[in-house]
Formats: C-alpha cells, sequence, structure tokens
C-alpha cells in the first residue's frame, strides 16, 4: 500500500486535474496524434495518458461524493454500495472513465467520540477504472475517502398531493402504499381545510404548502377532532394563517400571517410574520414571530424571540423571553430563564428563573418572583406609580441584585425579604421597610456608575430582514406548480370521441391491428382540421400516413350467432331501411350495421344485446355500455360483470370532447369487485366516477394484479369470459383479427410497456408549455382520469392511477352495505381553474370514507416534490489512500 506521505507529488497531479475533465481530453490528444505517426514511444504515452486520465477520476469521485450528497442525507450513501458512477463517457472518442463504489462503511449519520472529538465516520472505497480507444490502454485506480458529515439543509423528494383553490378533507383517510412515507400536499391559491375525522395511515411525516394565488387563500384550518389527525407529524408552510383546534402532533409550522394552537396541539416550533397564540393546554418548542405572543390556560412554549408584545396567563410555562414589546405574566405562569424586554416587564403571581431586563420599567406583583437580578433602565423615565418608579415590588420577591435608573418602590414586607442581593440606583428606595433588603443599598448614583445598566435588548432579529428571509425560505416550498390541460393530451389518446359524432363514430389512434399490421392515426391535416390517416406499419411516419377519411370509423352493429349486437370498429355501414308498417324501434335494428370488416370492438364481443322488442335491459334501466346525450355528455357503463382479463372496453387510452360518466355493474350492493376497467379516460368536460362503484385501472396500473399483456396483446373475449385464441370470432361482416387493437404508444411488444410517452429521444421527461407555465409532460400510462373541469369520485369506486382535474376534484364514499371500500391509489393534482363554474364556486373536497393513497413511485407520475429541512450530510471528503491495482 502506498502511504499518504509517498504520494505527495501525485497530490500535485491532483490538484491540477481539479480544472477538469476537459484537460484529459487535450491530453489524449497528443496519444492520437502520436498514434497517427507511429513513433517507438507510443505505447508509453498512451499508458501515461490513461494513468492521468484515472488520477483525473480519483479527484472527480471525491468531487462528485461533496457536491451530490451535500443536500441529501449521508445515510443515502449506502445505496451507492455496488453501483458503478460513469464520470466521463465521450462516445465520440472513446475515453471512459467510471467509479465502481466497492464498499460502504459507517455513513449512518450516527455521532461517535474519536480521540475525544466528535465524528460521523463514513468511509467509501472504489475502484476508478480509466480507459481510450484512441490510445488503446487502461488502467484501474483503488481509492479510499474519508467523508466528512455535518449539519446541513438536506433535499429530500416527497411523494406529493397537489391542489388548486379551497381543499376541504372531512373524515379522509391519507394512506401510503409504502409504510413510513414522507409525504407532502400543497394547496395553490385556496385555504387548507382538515376537520373531523382526518387520519393517516403508513404516512410517517406529512407537509403541508398552501400558497396565495392573486392575494387569496394560504390559509391552513385544522381541526381532526378525536383522531389526532392520524398521530403523524405534520408540518406546515402557510402564506396565510394557521389555526388548528384540538390535539395532534405538529413538527414546524410556519406562517406569514398569524398562528393559533389550542386544546393540546403541540408544535416542535413556530414561525411567523403576525401574531403567535397557544391556549388550552396547547405546547411548542419554540416561538419566533414578529407579531405579539399569547399563552394561556396551561398552554406550554421553549423559548419566544419576538419583535411584539408576550402575555402569558394561567398556568404557563415558557423558556426565556426576547423580545422588543412589553411582557406580562401572571396567574401561576413560570419563565424558565431570562427575560429581556424592549419595553417593560409586568409579574403577577408568576415566577422568572433567570433575570429580568427592561428597557423601561419592572413590575412585580402578588406573589412574583425573580431568581436572578433585575436590570431596568427606564429609558422614558415614565417609569410605574405615583414615584414613576423603575421598578415596584408588591408582596414579592428578586433573589439576585437590582440595578435601574430611577425609584425602587417597595409597597409592603409581608415576604421579609423583598430582594437578596443589593440594591443600585440613581432614584431612591422608596418605602418604609428598607430592611426587606438584604444586601447594600447605593441611591442616587450617577448612571455612568452602573456598568450593569449598560446592557442592550435589541431585536432578537431584525425586522425587514426577519420578514425577507421568511419569505423566502417559505417561498422554497411553494415552488409546487400544477397546469392541466386535456387537450394537449388528445394527439397521445388511442380512442377519440367528438360532440360531432357522439358514439356513433370514432376515431383511432397510435392503434395497431395485429393482423394487418396497419396503423391508425389521428392528426391534424394540412388544412387544419383533425382526419383520420392510416399507415401499413410502424416503420413509415406519422407524417406520411395515408389520409382515410374525415369522419373517422364507425361504431356499428354486428350479428354473431343469429343475435344482434354493437360496438364493432368499422370503415362502412349499411344505411337505414324504411319499413312499412314497423315500429321505430325495430327500423333503428336494421340500420347501422357494419358492411365492411371489423377491424376491432370497443366493448367486449357479444356485448348490449338487442332484442327485436327492445327488452333487453339491466335492472337498473341502461341499455348501452355507452350512449351520448345532448348536448355534451357521454356515458360508459360496465352492463356486465366484468375482471381484470375481461375488462369492459378495449384497452387504451380513451378521449372525449364533452362530460363522461363511468359506471360500474349495477349491482345493489354497490361493489366494485365486479367491474373493471383498463383505461385512461380524458374528458374535456366533467369526468364523474360514481355510479355503482366503477373499477378503474389505468394502463401501467393493471401490473398490480396482471401483466403488460392485458393491455399490449389482449385477446377478443366475450361478455361470459370466453377468448377467442384460436381465431377471430365468426361474426357478419367478417371480424378479421382475434386481438383487441394494440396501444403502440403505451406498448414496445406484447409483453412489455413502453414507459416513454412523456419523454424525448434522450430519456428526459419533456417539458411543455400550459397557460404560459412550464411543466412537465405526463405519461398518460400511468393517468386514471384527467378533466378539464371537475372530477367526481364515490360511491365505492376504486381508482388506480393519477387522478388531475383543471378545476377540482371531489371525493366521497357513500358506500352501500358493500365490504369494499373505496379508496383513490394514484397522485390527485387539480390546477383549481374557473373556480366558479356556472356562478358556483368550486371546492376540492373529500367526504367521510375517502381514502386517498399515495402509490408507490412506479405507479404514477409525481415522484419529485422536494422538501428542505436540518439533517447530517456531506460537508467535506478527503483522499485517505489511493494505489494501482
Amino acid at each position: 500500500m502506498n502511504s499518504l506521505n509517498k504520494q505527495q507529488g501525485m497530490a500535485t497531479i491532483l490538484l491540477v486535474l481539479l480544472i477538469g475533465l476537459t484537460v484529459m481530453v487535450i491530453t489524449s490528444t497528443v496519444a492520437r496524434t502520436l498514434l497517427s505517426n507511429k513513433e517507438a514511444n507510443v505505447a508509453a504515452h498512451a499508458q501515461t495518458n490513461v494513468q492521468l486520465m484515472g488520477w483525473s477520476g480519483v479527484s472527480a469521485l471525491r468531487t462528485y461524493l461533496m457536491n451530490a450528497y451535500k443536500e441529501k442525507k449521508v445515510t443515502e450513501l449506502s445505496l451507492l454500495e455496488g453501483k458503478t458512477i460513469s464520470l466521463l463517457n465521450d462516445v465520440t472518442t472513446g475515453r471512459l472513465i467510471s467509479a465502481k463504489i466497492i464498499k460502504v462503511t459507517g455513513c449512518t449519520g450516527a455521532t461517535i467520540k474519536i480521540d475525544n472529538v466528535e465524528g460521523t465516520p463514513c468511509v467509501i472505497s472504489a475502484e476508478i477504472s480509466s480507459s481510450s480507444a484512441e490510445s488503446r490502454a487502461a488502467t484501474s485506480i483503488q481509492a479510499v475517502y474519508d467523508l466528512k458529515a455535518g449539519q446541513a439543509s438536506i433535499k429530500d423528494s416527497k411523494p406529493s398531493l397537489n391542489y388548486g383553490g379551497n381543499t376541504f378533507l372531512s373524515g379522509t383517510t391519507l394512506s401510503a402504499e409504502n409504510p413510513g412515507t414522507e409525504a407532502v400536499l400543497n394547496v395553490d391559491g385556496g385555504h387548507a381545510s382538515i376537520q373531523a375525522g382526518f387520519k393517516t395511515n403508513n404516512i410517517s411525516e406529512l407537509t403541508i404548502n398552501v400558497k396565495k394565488r392573486d392575494g387569496k387563500g394560504g390559509d391552513v384550518i385544522i381541526d381532526c377532532s378525536f383522531t389526532k389527525c392520524g398521530n403523524t407529524k405534520i408540518n406546515i408552510n402557510a402564506e396565510g394563517y394557521v389555526h388548528i383546534i384540538h390535539p395532534g402532533d405538529f413538527g414546524s409550522i410556519k406562517a406569514l400571517e398569524w398562528v393559533k394552537l389550542q386544546t393540546g396541539v403541540k408544535a416542535d416550533s413556530i414561525e411567523a410574520l403576525g401574531n403567535v397564540h397557544l391556549a388550552l393546554n396547547s405546547s411548542a418548542g419554540l416561538i419566533k414571530t414578529n407579531g405579539k405572543v399569547t399563552l394561556s390556560e396551561g398552554s406550554f412554549s421553549g423559548d419566544i424571540k419576538t419583535n411584539g408584545d408576550v402575555i402569558i396567563y394561567t398556568n404557563v410555562k415558557v423558556g426565556s423571553i426576547e423580545t422588543l414589546g412589553a411582557v406580562t405574566a401572571s396567574i401561576l405562569s413560570n419563565i424558565n430563564g431570562d427575560v429581556k424586554s424592549g419595553k417593560s416587564i409586568n409579574l403577577s403571581s408568576s415566577t422568572i428563573t433567570g433575570s429580568a431586563y427592561a428597557y423601561e420599567y419592572v413590575d412585580l406583583d402578588t406573589n412574583s418572583k425573580v431568581f436572578g437580578s433585575i436590570y431596568a433602565k427606564n429609558k422614558s423615565k415614565t417609569g410605574i406609580g405615583i414615584y414613576n418608579a423603575a421598578v415596584r415590588l408588591s408582596t414579592s420577591w428578586v433573589g439576585g441584585n437590582v440595578y435601574a435608573d430611577g425609584h425602587l418602590r417597595l409597597l409592603d414586607s409581608l415576604i421579609g425579604e423583598d430582594v437578596k442581593g443589593s440594591v443600585t440606583l440613581t432614584g431612591e428606595v422608596k418605602s418604609l421597610f428598607t430592611n426587606t433588603i438584604k444586601g447594600r443599598i447605593k441611591e442616587k448614583q450617577n448612571l455612568a456608575s452602573i456598568p450593569e445598566l449598560n446592557f442592550t435588548v435589541n431585536s432578537p432579529f431584525n425586522p425587514t430582514e426577519f420578514r425577507s428571509q421568511f419569505t423566502s425560505d417559505i417561498g422554497k416550498n411553494m415552488k409546487f406548480v400544477t397546469r392541466i390541460d386535456v387537450t394537449k393530451y388528445k394527439p397521445y389518446a388511442n380512442y377519440i370521441f367528438t360532440r360531432t359524432y357522439g358514439v356513433a363514430r370514432i376515431y383511432l389512434n397510435q392503434l395497431k391491428n395485429e393482423s394487418t399490421g396497419e396503423i391508425y392515426v389521428h392528426k391534424i391535416d394540412t388544412d387544419g382540421r383533425w382526419k383520420q390517416f392510416v399507415k401499413a406499419s410502424e416503420n413509415i411516419s406519422d407524417g406520411d400516413a395515408t389520409l382515410l377519411n374525415e369522419e373517422g370509423f364507425y361504431l356499428g352493429k354486428y350479428t354473431r350467432n343469429g343475435k344482434h349486437y354493437v360496438g364493432a370498429i368499422c370503415k362502412e355501414i349499411q344505411e337505414p331501411q324504411a319499413l312499412s308498417n314497423s315500429a321505430l324501434i325495430l327500423k333503428d335494428h336494421y340500420s347501422g350495421y357494419c358492411k365492411s370488416e371489423i377491424i376491432g370492438y370497443l366493448p367486449r364481443v357479444s356485448m348490449d344485446f338487442i332484442g327485436l322488442n327492445g327488452s333487453e335491459r339491466s335492472i337498473f334501466g341502461f341499455p348501452n355500455d355507452y350512449d351520448f346525450t345532448l348536448p355534451e355528455t357521454f356515458y360508459i357503463r360496465s352492463t356486465k360483470v366484468s375482471s381484470m382479463d375481461n375488462a369492459a372496453f378495449a384497452p387504451g387510452i380513451m378521449y372525449f370532447h364533452g362530460n363522461v360518466i363511468i359506471s360500474g355493474d349495477a349491482n345493489i350492493n354497490g361493489d366494485s369487485m365486479t367491474t373493471t376497467f383498463t383505461n385512461t379516460f380524458l374528458a374535456e368536460g366533467d369526468i364523474d366516477a360514481i355510479a355503482f362503484s366503477p373499477r378503474i385501472y389505468s394502463p401501467y396500473n393493471v401490473t398490480r394484479e396482471s401483466n403488460p399483456s392485458t393491455i399490449c396483446s389482449r385477446d377478443l373475449t366475450s361478455v361470459n369470459g370466453n377468448k377467442f385464441t384460436s381465431g377471430p370470432p365468426a361474426t357478419q361482416p367478417t371480424t378479421i383479427s382475434q386481438k383487441f387493437l394494440t396501444p403502440i404508444n403505451l406498448c414496445k411488444d406484447a409483453n412489455t410497456f413502453r414507459y416513454d410517452m412523456n419523454k424525448d429521444a434522450n430519456g428526459e421527461i419533456t417539458l411543455w408549455d400550459i397557460d404560459g407555465v412550464t411543466v412537465k409532460k405526463l405519461d398518460l400510462g400511468l393517468v386514471a382520469l384527467m378533466s378539464n373541469r371537475i372530477v367526481r369520485i364515490g360511491a365505492c369506486a376504486r381508482i388506480y392511477g393519477d387522478v388531475l382535474a383543471r378545476s377540482t376534484v371531489e371525493g366521497s364514499a357513500a358506500c352501500g352495505i358493500t365490504n369494499n371500500k373505496n379508496s383513490i391509489v394514484g397522485s390527485i393534482s387539480s390546477q383549481g381553474r374557473a373556480p366558479y363554474i356556472d356562478g358556483i364556486e368550486q371546492v376540492n373536497t373529500f367526504g367521510a370514507g375517502t381514502n386517498l393513497v399515495i402509490p408507490d413511485s412506479k405507479y404514477t407520475n409525481s415522484k419529485d416534490s422536494v422538501v428542505t429541512k436540518p439533517g447530517i450530510a456531506v460537508t467535506d471528503a478527503d483522499l485517505q489512500w489511493a494505489k494501482y491495482q
């Protein structure tokens, strides 16, 4: 092993190499030149080149560890063990530098003493490899790094729920699939109101961020009543006020306005620009505010730092107090520390265990005690009482000395010893009982001769700087933004319904016919109008697709085994025939039948049987699995039981120019387990997923219970679950494939999802503009519901996938006698656009029994809400030793 002393020369090289890997790129060019000249010393220079690259990698890894983990928990370093980090990958020249992390030792964040010095042991050993295709050489260096860790601001990514506008949760359960999840609830431009019955499950910590929009909202109101908000630690950042009623466990509370806690509320700390009020046995570890602080009725606080007045009464206990305002304590209250006031200090039946410093006077009344000394400047010389005294005692006691610029007034001597120490005054002792002062009395002193009165009571913080810094700190938690526009995602939908054609016609997009290989594309033509195109294979670009027509495909009728059904996708249908002496319903049965081959189906085969007398209906009167009523409402129903491998509709993304109502199988129990949809539903209007407990899986969420082939290679099935695996169903006209159309923007092959609908060619998430704001594009495979107005979910519905609304989201249970409870397992977001619709204010509302479940990150688009908080992170890194392998 080479000692560190023996590597001092190399340390000089490392210092130079800190300039960057670019230097090595230049160095390798020398080797390339030598190769071209074929000189005899090429090999030596080539090896030197990669060795220099290797030592550059040693330095680069040190820099990487410092920069990548200066805002991450030091414990996350353990995840690096066995991983390889790419430090340089120049494809053009073939220069590679990588570091494989061999071992991570310590890095637990625990502090121990080493040679009586506290430290956090953290050692990483790595193998740095460098190679150059041009130089035809390679080398490997083993290095050990000693990382230093300490207190730092930690940035942590947490799953988030994002709501725009007023948000109300009552009787709601917020859960997480992964135990110990730290979650974030963001509210933009509204009030966050969490009310009785709210509770949590698998949530270790919840951070609530509420910001104003156009000067409105930003407030947090919490009253969890008997549930104590689920005993989860809750942090709050509010651009408005915070009002919490009834017990709960709160961490950091920050508000740009006022904060009030009452009835047993506990908080680790409170920071505010406005007033802070704790009542009825509430507590806070630290209070820091620009406003007034009031504590009452058995409340407790740690240290108080404020620029306003402090009022405590009725059995209150606090730590030290530092304020520019006045301090008043009464009725058996206790201040455990010093009190520093920029004005006066008033005690009644209360105690200060430290000393009292006041720019004005100190008044002790009715069995009050100061165990330390009293310092009173009496700057305004107004004092207290008839003598304008700087200090006044009435049936009270001082354990130390009294220093005052003015008089000391003693009203009685019932205690027998008012001042245990000495008294030094520029004025006099105004009392008939000076024997109650145990120490010396110095009266009429020159102020300059009392250095003890040279103390200063500064602002605990500069008000202007505090406001600026505090506003900035809260602002860091308000970086979230939600912008939703369904119309932006229309080019990525597979089935598009328009108001013009209702459910008579449908546009197909990014769908492949497995029998012919044809790809159907819906896009804007050169005249600016949306039309139906087709291309022979995936090798042809969408721009070279052939125009089919302007109206899309028909959703026509067909026959099978002599019975009549609807839902076949075909290019042409028979025109209605005029039948004499026939009922209108009979005429309808002989119109709209496919006369060209059937390329696919919207619902399952043999759905929606139409009897000639029209008698075949569900017990609740719904005749069809899909329907359309003027002016703009589409109905998607599962009128028969459906399961994951026999879902009610073709797999893929459905887009509607209007409102959508999604209904489950009509059963008296409201049982969500009898219905399955495996789709993404996009609507330009409202989405209602309430009736008869629909169960909806976004396409990628089917892997919870099935596999990608459920979406990417689903056999046609009948309503009773029979699969057509040996060939297409025997229908009239002919069905050409035994498979549902395959959504190629969701599927890489029959058994593999793409997961790239929102990514560019380099695999990076695409950013685009919605309403003038740059936001991340969503992968629709992870979205269950997205509306440009309101999304409503209830009646025991189960949703697996993200739910997004341009206006608001409403959720409720309203379960019948079923045992299958409702839940939304996905990230929920609303923009809060158009808070008033038809004159009615829209509110994000989650009522009694609603279960919101934060999913595992692989099932949601929401993965990157960043929260900053104190923690142990990497502050420095030293190279302990290194050697060639």
